[in-house]
């Protein structure tokens, strides 16, 4: 029993480590910093990494829909230049953050995340 307990206390830590290196060090953009990026056409992709569902209930017009759990196989194909600056964007900004660290784990170079999510920039 004290063993399960460990374990489930260093998953969460990690988790909550996690968490705190996202928000840290993942480059992120304010929902009105984006709006301006938008507007200039700085961002060559804007990935929402939502749920079908999710992207069923609205998103943002210029956007593609690559779901978080297909992002290593369908970011290469969909996005071939690694040089390619890209805004990836949730509901929240959880998975969007950790779009950003799997898309650096596949070579990507500009790639930053909407904080606060997809309800933040739609007020």
């Amino acid at each position: 029993m004290s063993v399960m307990i460990g374990v489930l206390i260093g998953l969460l830590m990690g988790i909550v480590i996690s968490y705190i290196i996202y928000k840290w060090f993942s480059p992120s953009v304010s929902p009105q910093k984006a709006k301006d990026m938008i507007t200039n056409n700085e961002f060559d992709y804007i990935i929402d990494v939502r749920s079908l569902v999710e992207w069923n209930e609205g998103h943002l017009s210029n956007a593609i829909h690559i779901p978080i759990n297909e992002l290593v196989n369908e970011l290469p194909k969909k996005v071939e230049n690694v040089l390619s600056t890209i805004l990836f964007y949730c509901k929240k900004g959880y998975r969007a953050s950790g779009a950003v660290e799997i898309a650096k784990k596949l070579g990507y170079k500009n790639v930053y995340y909407l904080q606060g999510g997809y309800a933040d920039f739609a007020k």
